[in-house]
């Protein structure tokens, strides 16, 4: 309970903090003692004060429902807020408070002390970037919403105002801006420099900017942009005769020949006007105003009229001055009066003050944003001086902007006609055609322009990038990835700031499965083209195609409202329509099915009737997981039943809504449908699952597993394996017996496997015959000594041992290291590192590299010993890399393969094996309870040494300089009930070379001669494998398999017993899956 407070305490605590309040700002006006908004507001600081915020707050609200416009209660509820720590929610609060009351300084401090971070440096970056792009009405807006639609601060005043005058209607307001500029600093020339450049922009005040310009030449600082803007300036001026003077100066500086052509042109047309005689006073005034000396001949005017009041010449002669000074509106009263006196002389000058006066009224006109007004005034002035380009320019200008393009053009035309190098007309012409979808005729005028403002117009550059997207698009649509790929390579050196050209780069790099280029290909953008429109937007997109809504929603609302386009506002609604689907997804994995169901139910509420087509799938699956399946499939059928072809996706998206429903009926039908559908190998994968789980279904049994068993659960298998191999005794033949024990442990996200494999080799006892005795160890020396009694015979061959192996399993990646049989002649470390995967829409990829043992006979196995002359060899290792490479198109399959290995073992000579291969399958049938497929294998092998004898050196392996195989596989697999089956069987043609013995190599080995061989016959193999699930946790399974493989004939059996920990029940699928492996030897696989 807390302490009270004294009456005085309590007074005096309140008159501060109402003093404190005051002096935070204006509390509105004084009511009445004994009025409630007074006392709610009193109430709100005094808790305030005591840090009892959830008083305070209440006090707030009281009175934000008496008078929700209260400043004080909405000020209350940001210190309320900005004091538990919500800055986000104070600023809410700011806005309301700005929005009722803008001009309550308590917003502007509270900006001041809690800035938004990065807000002000990103939103003026974004505002130069769409000024840059040539969005000039969008960056005017964006800097007037940094400002508070106040005046822009003294740093950015300049950049403000020059890029106001460029904009249409906003000429005056940027020109004033710019003079206040002057008149604040006058010794700033940048700001001079720019009022004199925008005056040159516009016909009524191209001469004034002359004037200024030719200051600023005088001025080192500003010489060289001065004399720039100056010629440019005299080639834009729609010169008169009385413009001649401003061409002599400038030649005065420097030669140019355009500047001397106009010049030129000017004293060619130059009008005969009848002048005062030489006697008259009026010649010095005409002389001085001959010679651009304005003020002198005003002077001399208006002496002439103190003379001589109302005299035509001299009311003429000072409007010709008010004309030169471009003040239209007074050159025209004076040279209407002029005229009214009778001096006809006067109607061509009276003819250009009142144009130019109609065209300064339609400019003010613009200014104030109304351009009904301005298009009558600059029709009037058109049709009184047709030939003048300025008015009918400035018209089409407000034709284009209200949309009206085929005007526009019209008007660009006429003017072009007689000023063909018209900057602005052409401007406007090009942005005319680009509007129209007329990029030929565009680009074609862009040539008219000069190089420099050909770069610097952002239209331009749009229409180009447009055009090497839609090249890149066509290409990238005939399959020339690597043409699309150039194109837009090509276009981004030309242009590295668009966020376009890179996103298309990004996803053509991201097909071909390089997402490491998708992420330097954005991240490379230039710092100034950084949090833009363009580079937010194709960010959003990017992220979008990476099933990462909730990360492209990020990139959106990163941007102003006021800056997004409509297809960034639809992308919006989608973006956060799958990301509410994602998330409910997420709900529903985690247990809380109610609540994902409330969140999809907000979501299609939120929607509406409207609802995005790349969405409805997602919500799909999301009322699937939340177990809404009637709602679920409702969605579902819409994508397959629209009236259009629906794709593979939506049928497979369908179907597994189906299957979780139990509509097997329907299920049934649509698998049929898809059974022959041109697939991605994900979605190959996909169909098969589901494929498997109608099948488990179909045969009345529980699907609990759904795969490998092993894959969740820890396992324990032993067995046996027998392998016998025909040849001679004591050479060739082979007798292995193991009992291989294998343990297989889940750790994180793969498995641990131990094991250990003890074995027993027996290749017979040698013939005692000098022939077959010269073919073992030392050879036919060892034999002469042998047959006389010297030595004794080798004896038996055999070995025995017991091999170890440690591995981690993932699923894309395992590697191991073990042991050949410790015990054996010659031990050696074996190992391998694998790894599976995609490296695009369906390519397939195995990459190996391995160190194994080379298991054709006792020698090359296990290695052996001769003791008539004490040499021991043998133990080959193969080490080396193989690299696997599938395509699925759905209905066949490619494939190819290769390795290279080094084969060597102790006291063997070392050898290089190769080889190459590839083939095609075909599924030929997929039935509720088996699968079929058959194909054609070509297999190419070359060893660089002839090293299949016995002798010491020798390795005992089969090892041809050539082998070819040509084999046509068949794989049949299937199951019923508990037990699954398969059967790998094929037969073709083979054909080998070996060289004879002794050939070049052979320095320092055994001596003993052995002719080639060359051979050509049928190759087949068998090997059928069978698997039961005799109780819910016992597997038992075996293997049998024959080849005549290569240059032998071998016949292997196994049988082993698999232990599933943590299995409560029967599986209609066995522990190997569809496609059984049998558990079998890590020496000789089966297959």
């Amino acid at each position: 309970m807390e302490s009270p407070v004294p009456i005085h305490a309590t007074r005096l605590t309140r008159l501060a903090c109402l003093a404190a309040w005051g002096a935070l700002g204006a509390a509105g006006p004084a009511t009445a003692q004994g009025d409630a908004r007074t006392a709610l507001t009193e109430q709100g600081i005094y808790w305030q004060s005591l840090g009892r915020l959830e008083l305070a707050e209440a006090s707030w609200r009281k009175l934000l429902s008496a008078d929700p416009r209260s400043a004080d209660a909405l000020y209350g509820m940001s210190q309320v807020e900005l004091a538990r720590g919500n800055t986000e929610a104070a600023r809410g609060w700011i806005a309301r408070l700005r929005a009722a009351h803008p001009g309550d300084d308590r917003a502007t401090r509270f900006e001041a002390r809690n800035p938004q971070p990065g807000a002000r440096a990103t939103d003026l970056q974004l505002a130069r970037s769409a000024a840059r792009a040539g969005r000039t009405a969008e960056a005017v807006q964006m800097y007037r919403t940094i400002f508070n639609n106040r005046p822009p601060p003294e740093p950015l005043a300049l950049e403000y105002y020059q890029l106001l005058g460029a904009s249409a209607g906003g000429w005056d307001e940027g020109r004033r801006g710019l003079e206040q500029l002057v008149r604040d600093k006058p010794e700033n020339l940048d700001y001079k420099l720019a009022l004199a450049q925008l005056n040159t922009y516009r016909e009524p005040t191209r001469r004034e900017g002359i004037r200024s310009l030719v200051d600023l030449s005088t001025l080192p600082a500003t010489a060289p942009a001065a004399r720039a803007s100056w010629r440019q300036a005299l080639l834009w001026l729609d010169a008169r005769a009385t413009d001649a003077a401003l061409y002599r100066d400038y030649l005065a500086t420097q030669s140019d020949p355009a500047v001397a052509q106009r010049l030129q042109d000017l004293n060619d047309a130059r009008p005969q006007v009848a002048e005062p005689g030489a006697t008259d006073p009026l010649r010095p005034g005409f002389a001085a105003l001959e010679r651009g000396e304005l003020s002198t001949a005003e002077r001399r005017f208006r002496e002439a009229l103190r003379l001589r009041p109302g005299n035509p010449d001299a009311l003429g002669g000072l409007g010709l001055v008010r004309l030169r000074q471009e003040r239209f509106a007074q050159a025209q009263e004076l040279l209407e009066q002029a005229s009214k006196a009778g001096a006809r002389k006067w109607a061509s000058a009276l003819r250009s003050a009142t144009y130019w006066n109609l065209f300064g009224q339609a400019s003010a006109a613009r200014g104030r944003n109304d351009p009904s007004a301005a298009r009558s005034l600059l029709e009037r002035a058109v049709q009184l001086d047709s030939r003048e380009s300025a008015g009918r320019t400035a018209l089409a200008d407000l034709q284009l902007e209200a949309g009206d393009l085929a005007a526009a053009e019209q008007g660009y035309a006429r003017v072009l006609e007689r000023k063909p190098g018209d900057a602005q007309a052409l401007r406007g012409l090009i942005t005319t055609y680009a509007r129209q979808g007329r990029v030929n005729d565009a680009l074609a005028l862009s040539r008219r322009l000069g190089p420099r403002e050909a770069d610097q117009f952002a239209i331009l550059q749009s229409i180009r990038i447009d055009q090497a997207r839609a090249q890149a698009r066509r290409q990238e649509e005939a399959g020339h990835l690597a043409d699309a790929q150039r194109t837009l390579e090509e276009a981004l050196v030309a242009d590295p700031s668009s966020a376009w050209i890179r996103h298309d780069l990004a996803l053509l790099y991201r097909r071909q499965g390089l997402e490491a280029q998708v992420r330097q290909m954005m991240d490379g953008l230039p710092a100034s083209q950084r949090d833009t429109r363009d580079d937010l937007h194709t960010r959003a997109l990017l992220a979008a195609d990476a099933g990462d809504p909730a990360a492209a929603l990020q990139y959106l609302e990163r941007l102003p409202a006021a800056s997004r386009t409509p297809a960034m506002m639809q992308l919006q609604r989608r973006l956060w329509a799958l990301d509410q689907a994602q998330r409910a997804r997420e709900l529903a994995r985690q247990g809380q099915a109610d609540a994902a169901r409330d969140l999809l139910a907000r979501t299609e509420s939120t929607l509406g009737a409207d609802v995005p087509r790349e969405t409805i799938g997602p919500l799909a699956l999301a009322y699937g997981d939340a177990g809404e399946t009637t709602r679920a499939l409702s969605l579902s059928r819409q994508l397959v039943s629209n009236g259009e072809s629906p794709s593979v996706a939506d049928r497979l998206l369908h179907a597994s809504l189906l299957f979780k429903a139990n509509q097997d009926t329907e299920l049934a039908a649509v698998l049929e449908q898809l059974q022959m559908a041109d697939m991605t190998s994900a979605q190959r994968k996909d169909f098969d699952a589901l494929r498997a789980g109608y099948d488990a279904r179909q045969a009345g049994t529980q699907l609990a597993v759904g795969g490998d068993v092993a894959d969740r659960s820890a396992t324990l298998t032993a067995g046996g394996v027998d392998r016998r191999r025909d040849g001679e005794p004591g050479l060739g033949r082979l007798s292995d017996r193991q009992i291989p024990i294998e343990a297989r442990i889940p750790v994180g996200e793969g498995r641990l496997v131990l094991g250990a494999t003890p074995t027993v080799l027996d290749a017979g006892t040698l013939a005692a015959d000098v022939t077959t005795a010269s073919r073992f160890g030392g050879g036919a020396q060892a034999a002469q000594l042998q047959s006389v009694g010297a030595v004794e015979a080798p004896g038996a061959q055999n070995a025995r041992g017991v091999g170890l192996s440690v591995g981690y399993e993932r699923k894309n990646l395992e590697a191991s290291i073990g042991t050949t049989p410790l015990g054996f002649a010659e031990t050696n470390v074996i190992g391998n590192l694998t790894y599976r995967g995609q490296f695009a829409d369906n390519v397939s990829l195995k990459a190996d590299l391995s160190r194994r043992p080379v298991t054709d006979s006792l020698l090359s196995f296990a290695g052996t010993r001769d003791p008539r002359t004490g040499v021991q060899w043998g133990g080959v290792i193969a080490t080396g890399a193989r690299l696997d490479l599938g395509r699925d198109f759905g209905r066949y399959g490619i494939y190819g393969y290769g390795s290279a290995h080094s084969i060597t073992g102790k006291n063997v000579t070392t050898n290089s094996r190769y080889e190459l291969g590839g083939g095609v399958y075909l599924p030929v049938s997929r039935s509720a309870s088996s699968s079929l497929t058959v194909g054609m294998n070509l297999d190419l092998l070359s060893y660089d040494k002839n090293l299949s004898q016995f002798t010491y050196g020798q390795g005992g392996y089969f090892s041809p300089q050539s082998y070819a195989s040509l084999t046509l596989p068949l794989d049949w697999s299937g199951r019923d009930g508990r037990m699954a089956w398969r059967l790998n069987a094929s037969i073709g043609v083979q054909s080998f070379r070996e060289d004879p013995f002794p050939s070049p190599f052979a320095t320092g080995m055994a001596a003993f001669a052995a002719p080639g061989t060359q051979r050509t016959g049928v190759a087949y193999s068998f090997a059928a494998i069978v698997e039961y699930q005799v109780a819910p946790q016992l597997y038992l399974g075996g293997a049998l398999g024959f080849n005549n493989a290569r240059d032998y004939r071998q016949i292997t059996g196994n049988a082993y017993l698999r232990y599933v920990f943590g299995n409560s029940g029967f599986q209609n699928v066995p522990t190997g899956g569809m496609t059984l492996k049998p558990f079998s030897s890590p020496y000789t696989p089966l297959l």
